[in-house]
């Protein structure tokens, strides 16, 4: 047996490596032809063969992401298309229970988590550079409760990194289910949230475009209202504070925000008091909150242009908010989905508001008021599209309305709970006079799709006549119900033929089921599960309507 110290071991010399030129660095290729060179003891050979073993290894780990970058197709792409890819990944799922508001100018969806955009450019350097350079990425910002946990994550540093990266573009902020922690509780060691609302209302108020909160607003509204000498919302363009239930009491104050237009209000007392530059607004959202309230915030919008409503809470004060006639000259739609209308309400809409270029009406009280008839009768000439809830008794009171309505072209009707034989003979055009010559596209909801032989021959009639008799012809067709599609009932085989018939004549006709379309090929019968007669479960059809959301 040989010992260590005698063990000699010979190397390749520098002729016999001429082929790793291409492949291996001239300092290794030097370092390797030494060790062969001299003479050395096998511990010493070892040692500089693993620290050249290692400098070969990181090399090759080197070449092979090369190369690994150079095959990668989304290595390939520009960095323009791969930050766009960047924008629709929503990289990390939020947690289990949050839940997110839908904003004025959108509908509801899930907010990004505020660490995607750091983990994406986390990947590797190019994505980094990407990240950090894609100012749009950094344009959309959700402070949760369900990911924002005080001292183990950095608000402050996470909003500076924010600010930093989308450069001179305009933030959207969603504060979510987060109570600010401002004033510390006795013996409380934690942060507080007062360096994060330096960050965002007092060093970068002026890099806001959307603003909105959800649950416990009032933990930062008077700290708001504090900073309202010193900041300027100067690109603020849209506000949303959602507080359902309880509602919040404090002073919410934003004057300085020339180019504020959408506001949306949930929840709010009435000894709340709200201070907005309500002249410039143009799209205003009320919701549960007291009816004075919401009536006295839509008189200070003399430039609206879209007002929604819903959820009114009675008022105790009772007293007259209208006085005097405020016109709207730019309101085109005016949604009412609450189904009960105070007698402020009533006054006010009877006496003294005008819309003199409304072309959308959405209403959910009874017509027994005759408010609505008036706002109607004001201008109608102007309305195009126009939704209710039809009741039996209503229909006296709609005939004489209708009549009035000549420009009208899309009309929405909700039946309970089905869809009624009454409003089918309403619609029915006459010879002389037909009402509603213009109409083009009607919508009936109904909860159930249950249909007697008589109501599917006045329902065709109907459709019939009103491409005949009328001056425009009923080109879409729409039967909505509040049911799942699985529990719609087979079609009759005379409404499957008259369907059938229809189509081939241009008329477009959509099944929606609990607010999604469902495809029929109203052409190909046989396809179509038919039955002679329907009938609906009682099981599956209730007393009372339910709330519908606009």
């Amino acid at each position: 047996m040989h010992s260590e110290t005698d063990t000699k071991t010979t190397l390749p010399g520098s002729s016999e490596l001429q082929h790793f030129n291409l492949e291996l660095p001239t300092n290794l290729l030097t370092e390797l032809a030494a060790v062969g060179a001299t003479p050395i003891s096998a511990s010493d050979e070892l040692t500089q063969l693993n620290h050249l073993i290692t400098q070969l290894q990181t090399r090759r780990a080197v070449l092979l992401q090369h190369s690994n970058t150079q095959h990668a197709a989304i290595f390939k792409l520009p960095s323009e298309i791969l930050a766009e890819i960047f924008v629709y990944t929503d990289a990390i799922d939020p947690p289990g229970g949050c839940t997110f508001g839908n904003s004025v100018s959108s509908s509801i969806h899930k907010r990004r988590h505020p660490f995607t955009p750091i983990r994406l450019g986390a990947v590797c350097t190019h994505w980094r550079h990407v990240a950090w350079n894609s100012p749009q990425l950094w344009t959309s910002l959700s402070l949760s409760g369900c990911w924002v946990w005080e001292v183990k994550f950095p608000l402050a540093r996470i909003l500076h990194t924010y600010y930093h990266n989308m450069k001179a573009m305009m933030l959207d902020l969603f504060i979510d289910c987060f109570r600010g922690r401002f004033i510390l509780s006795d013996g409380d060691d934690s942060l507080t949230q007062e360096d994060a609302f330096n960050a965002i209302f007092v060093e970068n108020a002026d890099k806001l475009r959307v603003l909105g909160m959800r649950m416990w607003p009032e933990e930062w509204l008077p700290h708001l209202e504090k900073v309202q000498a010193t900041t300027s919302f100067s690109h603020l363009e849209e506000i949303w504070i959602k507080s359902p239930g309880a509602g919040f009491e404090e002073k919410f104050s934003i004057t300085n925000a020339p180019r504020l237009r959408k506001v949306e209000l949930v929840g709010a007392a009435e000894s709340a008091v709200i201070v907005l530059p309500w002249p410039q607004i143009t799209h205003l959202t009320l919701s549960d909150i007291p009816s004075d309230l919401c009536l006295k915030l839509l008189i200070q919008c003399t430039n609206l242009e879209h007002f929604t409503c819903d959820d009114l809470m009675p008022s105790a004060s009772g007293s007259s908010i209208a006085n005097d006639r405020v016109t709207f000259p730019n309101l085109k739609t005016f949604h009412y989905l609450d189904r009960e209308l105070s007698s402020e309400w009533r006054e006010a809409m009877g006496r003294y508001l005008q819309f003199p270029v409304l072309e959308s009406v959405i209403w959910r009280p009874d017509w027994s008021a005759g408010v609505e008839r008036q706002m109607l009768r004001q201008h109608p000439e102007s309305i195009q599209t126009l939704e209710f809830r039809f009741r039996r008794r209503d229909q006296s009171r709609l005939k004489p309305m209708f009549i009035a309505l000549n420009s009208l072209e899309e009309l929405k009707i909700s039946c309970w709970p089905s869809i009624k034989l009454s409003v089918l003979e309403l619609l029915t055009p006459q010879k002389k006079r037909p009402l509603l010559p213009s109409l083009q596209k009607l919508h009936l909801t109904a909860r159930s799709n249950e249909m007697t032989p008589n109501i599917i021959s006045s329902l065709l009639t109907m459709v019939n006549m009103r491409r005949t008799l009328t001056h425009a012809k009923l080109e879409h067709l729409v039967l909505s119900y509040y049911v799942r599609s699985f529990k719609l009932e087979p079609w009759p085989t005379m409404l499957i033929e008259g369907f059938k018939a229809l189509v081939r004549d241009g008329v477009k006709i959509v099944i929606e089921a609990d607010g999604e379309e469902v495809y029929y090929d109203w052409l190909y019968a046989e396809d179509i599960v038919e039955c002679s007669i329907s009938c609906t479960s009682t099981s599956d059809i209730s007393d009372t309507e339910p709330r519908v959301e606009a």
